[in-house]
């Protein structure tokens, strides 16, 4: 076994520790399954998709003023 270490913000922590306690599962196998998605797919296991948040940056955007 290996430790992987990620930073993200606290309070994205504890939603997420949240949910994984509802399903009854812990951080560290929420985690794990991820990898294992991750490998069976080759490829992340869900679709990236860009923002269509109106306050996101854009070159179409960059002369708003």
């Amino acid at each position: 076994m290996t430790t992987v270490s990620a930073k993200i913000t606290n309070d994205d922590k504890i939603i997420f520790e949240r949910i994984c306690d509802s399903m009854g599962i812990n951080i560290s196998s929420a985690i794990n399954s991820f990898v294992k998605a991750t490998i069976r797919e080759n490829g992340l296991p869900f679709a990236l998709k860009a923002s269509e948040d109106p306050y996101i940056y854009s070159e179409e955007k960059s002369t708003c003023i």
